[in-house]
């Protein structure tokens, strides 16, 4: 007899000689046990984007859109972290996940903190006049009038960053270039509900969409959504871990975020995207080395081509955004006005702010210490204009001085960037 079937008899003997309680106490323990692990397994290996309650498609048409529900629902993505398990969500404040689709690395968003979403359901809830928490999926049909040409601009004002000073063209272009209509002429009703409701939580993917990566922006590819989850390319390394890169490499990602500065500026398009949330954080550079902004929540798009249409008192007159220090009172280190933002139709606002945040030795505010051009090899020939094109770049000189600096500082980065090429 072996050990195995000597060690089942001695257990049934044992189980045998159990009172009827005992016997029922163990049977229930058992079935816990298997309940638990059971559970278990199923949160740890089950694929949650399968599931509407983890995406929460059930709050649609207050949701972000459907375009990749069926990918979501066939289990075509997979989530690479363990932070979508509840004893680690609260360690995911930004609701941030990391993806697999196929070969390719992806984003999946929320778009919010979680304390953030409810906030905002609740305020869904408050316009159409019912109590918190409420069926946002009900409510928020009720929040709009969908009638009328003019709907969007009324409601969408000063609802994100994006939508500051809207124009009809912007809006048109916003309504064009949306991935999650099915019609491609015109949104549905519910469609519409599907864009308030992002741009309510944040703007990114609206922006993604009305200024694609295809399209030559340099922001990762919208890829869709499915209930409140958005998927985006994976941007790539964060620019902070090219601080310490060689010379050569570091001249080729300041000429881009200079190039990005002035594109933001000056498009075939007309329109002037300001970042003015400069966080190394958001920047990342994918495996081609070309620099992507990853986090464009505070991105305000202004219609230049309607400045000048409408020539309005002092629309040509430049906005000269003054240098200001980092102080409690101003920890991004940077002011603007918004108001001179949407109404001027020059401003050296994103060149100061790349000079600033990124380039120059003014960056260690922002966290990137000395900048991407700190340490120019003394035997340089462009050092010394390099360095002072910064400081004049940051803090000019003249009122004309930023833009000035600028023409000659992307000259000399282009020249450096073929040269060690």
């Amino acid at each position: 007899m072996n050990h195995i079937e000597i060690t089942q008899r001695l257990l049934a003997r044992k189980f045998s000689r159990l009172s009827k309680a005992g016997k029922i106490a163990m049977g229930v323990s058992l079935l816990l046990c298997l309940c638990f692990y059971g559970y278990l397994f199923f949160i740890v290996f089950a694929n949650p984007l399968k599931h509407d309650s983890f995406v929460e498609k059930n709050k649609c048409p207050a949701c972000y859109g459907k375009s990749k529900c069926d990918a979501f629902q066939s289990g075509e993505l997979v989530l690479n972290t363990w932070t979508h398990l509840p004893l680690f969500r609260m360690l995911n404040v930004k609701n941030v996940y990391l993806g697999q689709d196929g070969s390719n690395l992806v984003i999946l968003k929320r778009l919010a903190r979680t304390a953030e979403m409810a906030d905002i359901d609740n305020q869904i809830c408050r316009k159409a006049q019912l109590l918190d928490g409420c069926d946002v999926s009900d409510a928020i049909k009720h929040t709009i009038s969908m009638s009328g040409t003019n709907w969007m601009t009324e409601y969408l004002r000063n609802v994100s960053d994006m939508t500051a000073c809207p124009t009809d063209r912007l809006l048109e272009r916003v309504f064009d270039r949306y991935k999650e209509k099915i019609d491609a002429i015109q949104l549905s009703a519910v469609e519409k509900m599907y864009l308030l409701t992002t741009l309510m939580f944040n703007q990114e993917p609206i922006l993604l969409q009305t200024f694609p990566h295809e399209e030559g922006w340099p922001f990762p590819a919208y890829l869709g959504a499915c209930g409140r989850m958005v998927m985006v390319d994976h941007g790539g390394s964060p620019l902070k871990e090219f601080l310490h890169a060689p010379f050569a490499e570091r001249v080729k990602l300041s000429y881009q975020l200079l190039q990005i500065a002035e594109m933001f500026v000056d498009n075939d398009s007309q329109f002037a995207l300001y970042w003015t949330d400069l966080d190394p954080d958001n920047v990342m550079v994918d495996s081609s080395g070309q620099v992507l902004i990853v986090d464009v929540e505070n991105i305000i798009v202004v219609d230049r081509w309607q400045i000048n249409k409408d020539q309005k008192p002092g629309w040509d007159a430049p906005y000269y955004v003054p240098f200001t220090p980092c102080s409690p009172e101003n920890p991004e280190c940077i002011s603007f006005s918004r108001n001179e933002l949407c109404t001027k139709y020059t401003t050296d606002f994103n060149y100061y702010a790349v000079c600033r945040s990124f380039l120059s030795r003014h960056a260690s505010d922002m966290g990137l210490k000395d900048g991407l051009l700190h340490s120019i090899p003394e035997d340089l020939e462009e050092r010394a204009e390099i360095i002072s094109l910064l400081e004049e770049c940051v803090r000019p000189s003249s009122p004309n001085g930023r833009l000035q600096s600028k023409d000659s500082l992307l000259q000399i980065l282009r020249t450096l960037a073929r040269r060690i090429d």
